[in-house]
């Protein structure tokens, strides 16, 4: 953009690195840097001083002088605006919708899409189809989005190394919340390393007061259609004895 389209770029990593410092010196640029792997993807692209950086991640990541921002789960009110201003004729199932949808943004407007171009799609009959935790993630679908949540949680799921995929697995027989005691029993994880690991991916929740964990309602439900019927069947049984204990 600086140094025109016909321009030639060095092909070697220092020499770009030195040509692209150099035409962002002395200008005040902001660089939105999308859906960033970990900070050492980021550390060589921060820009001389006068220039900002916006960061998307979905991993935790840290580096000089930036400000961190979490972004939670829609409220309530956030997610029926939401939906209502996708499918206005929602309005009176807004509540039950986003509920289903677990008040994640992406599912609330695949499932917002889905009845603005479905006529015939009555919303309080698309809220029963919700409640069917067997195919929710079929129902709330891809419409409108570029990916659908299925799909996108698939791309995280596919990106963690396989012991971490399999506690993702087993973490889906905790119907609700659970601390890290019962998360190391149920998925033999020691020391809940890899939960810890999950939640600075983003992929488990966590909340400081309560010192407690949980999937998201949707990832539970991706979760448990990846499981074997024999992981299935030893999650529960280490379930059943832990909380017995």
């Amino acid at each position: 953009a600086f140094i025109g389209p016909e321009a030639a770029l060095p092909e070697d990593r220092d020499p770009l690195l030195q040509r692209y410092r150099s035409e962002l010196s002395g200008k005040r640029v902001l660089l939105l840097l999308d859906n960033v792997a970990d900070s050492g993807q980021v550390q060589p692209l921060l820009p001389p001083p006068g220039s900002a950086v916006l960061v998307t991640s979905r991993q935790a990541i840290t580096l000089p002088g930036m400000t961190r921002l979490k972004l939670n789960l829609l409220t309530e009110d956030e997610a029926q605006q939401l939906l209502v201003e996708i499918a206005p004729h929602a309005k009176a199932a807004a509540e039950q919708i986003c509920e289903l949808c677990g008040y994640l943004p992406l599912a609330i407007r695949a499932a917002g899409s889905l009845l603005a171009v479905t006529d015939d799609l009555d919303p309080f009959a698309y809220a029963s189809q919700l409640k069917d935790e067997r195919n929710r993630l079929e129902h709330i679908g891809t419409e409108g989005v570029e990916i659908g949540v299925a799909a996108s949680l698939n791309l995280s799921y596919e990106r963690v190394a396989s012991e971490t995929a399999r506690v993702i697995r087993l973490l889906s027989v905790f119907p609700g919340t659970f601390d890290a005691a019962a998360e190391e029993v149920v998925c033999a994880d020691t020391g809940h390393a890899q939960l810890s690991d999950l939640v600075r991916r983003s992929l488990v929740l966590y909340d400081s007061n309560t010192k407690r964990y949980r999937l998201h309602d949707l990832a539970r439900l991706f979760a448990n259609s990846k499981l074997s019927d024999e992981e299935r069947a030893i999650g529960h049984k280490r379930h059943a004895m832990h909380y017995r204990d």
